[in-house]
């Protein structure tokens, strides 16, 4: 590992020097405060600020505002070709060094649950993030010119297995625009533009003020909010996109049914169940969770029997299993129900 020719690179691509420290020291460091960053680096600590601040905007590294404010590398294989953004030999070796040093750094077990993301281009890069990471469901509301330009990549995610449930806003291209879209995404449009929010997997969400795109806001003043492995917040931001974002839009297509559908979130899967029931399909549940009584890790199979509904957001299902036992499955956050579920399988008959 050669940290001086690393510096050498950094320098080469646009770095100043202490932006160049400050990067090392967090490779190596991992999660550390202003006043470790300072006392590890070297640099006068009254330069901190704008050093950490420049990082973040070039999205090299991310922090968490507080007492003490922490911060730390963004993943190298993500951030260093958004920022270069092309391969070269000097290019590699940054990029070879950095993952190195990245893997043998503690940081990613030391990164806060919730942190800000500065920067337009950062912002929108850690939606694109969340989105191609998703394994099982999406639940999305954005404006429609990045539905358009991320077409291609919810068809993938789609391919791939997940569900996913999408909010356009404001609502100003015609349908037409989304036909392929519609044929295999759930779709929903309101004129009001709205709180963008990208969320996979009830595990990790973006949120950000619907002004993300408008040309009069430079890219500094843009801010996002990444929440990751936080099941209390998923729950407020499950809550917020199904009341407010997706029970007030308005179907712009019908809902797409599918031989296999998978979910981790009771309302999509109810309200999937019901459009199935109105056509007059069978299908078979798989839930994945745990008994609240005990804590026990269960898996329930059956149909479902009835959805019930509080507040005009789905909330429970009831799954009669073979030997006729009758279960309630709640989402994340359940406290009434039988079981709270943690994902969900429906499967056409």
């Amino acid at each position: 590992m050669d940290l001086k020719e690393l510096q050498e690179n950094l320098r080469k691509f646009g770095l100043s020097k202490y932006e160049t420290l400050v990067y090392i020291t967090l490779l190596k460091g991992g999660t550390l405060t202003a006043s470790e960053i300072v006392e590890a680096s070297g640099i006068p600590h009254p330069r901190l600020y704008d050093v950490v601040s420049s990082l973040e905007r070039k999205g090299l590294i991310e922090s968490k505002s507080g007492r003490p404010k922490k911060s730390w590398c963004a993943d190298p294989e993500v951030a260093l070709p958004r920022f270069f953004g092309k391969f070269e030999k000097s290019y590699k070796t940054i990029l070879d060094i950095s993952k190195e040093m990245y893997r043998r750094t503690p940081t990613s077990q030391e990164k806060p649950s919730v942190w800000v993301v500065k920067g337009r281009e950062n912002v929108l890069s850690k939606m694109t993030d969340v989105i191609k990471n998703s394994k099982v469901e999406i639940l999305a509301a954005i404006p429609d010119l990045l539905a358009e330009r991320w077409g291609k990549m919810f068809l993938d995610r789609s391919s791939n297995g997940v569900s996913i449930s999408l909010v356009i806003h404001p609502f100003e291209k015609r349908i037409e625009n989304f036909k392929e879209m519609s044929e295999r995404i759930s779709l929903r449009a309101r004129e009001a533009a709205g709180m963008s929010v990208v969320a996979a997997d009830n595990k990790r969400c973006l949120t950000c003020s619907s002004k993300m795109l408008a040309p009069e806001y430079h890219s500094e003043m843009i801010y996002g909010v990444f929440m990751e492995d936080n099941s209390g917040l998923m729950q407020i931001i499950n809550d917020f996109f199904f009341s407010t974002l997706w029970q007030h839009s308005k179907p712009a297509n019908e809902v797409p049914v599918r031989k296999v559908a998978s979910f981790v979130n009771v309302c999509t899967a109810a309200e999937y169940i019901n459009v199935l029931q109105n056509l007059g399909k069978k299908a078979k549940i798989s839930v994945w969770g745990k008994l609240l009584k005990t804590g026990e890790i269960v898996n329930i199979k059956g149909h479902v029997e009835t959805t019930s509904l509080e507040k005009g957001v789905f909330r429970t299902m009831h799954v009669k299993t073979s030997d006729g036992k009758l279960t309630s499955i709640g989402g994340l956050g359940a406290t009434l129900e039988d079981v709270e579920a943690e994902k969900i399988l429906i499967e056409l008959s």
